[in-house]
């Protein structure tokens, strides 16, 4: 592989992770939910971002 198709392959990773990261913020942001639990799944995906984002879509949807 060239450096030209690993910093490309890099870049795609990078924005699949922010857009996963984003989008559960974004989702979280719109639910029902109570302030508390909202507040407490926020915590949970700033402070571990890519476990979190995807503990909030498996767990955090329901």
């Amino acid at each position: 592989m060239q450096s030209n198709q690993i910093s490309l392959f890099v870049l795609v990773g990078i924005i699949l992770y922010l857009a996963l990261i984003i989008s559960a913020i974004y989702h979280n942001s719109k639910t029902n939910k109570p302030m508390p639990q909202k507040l407490l799944w926020y915590a949970i995906i700033i402070f571990a971002p890519f476990i979190g984002s995807i503990m909030y879509w498996i767990l955090g949807r329901k």
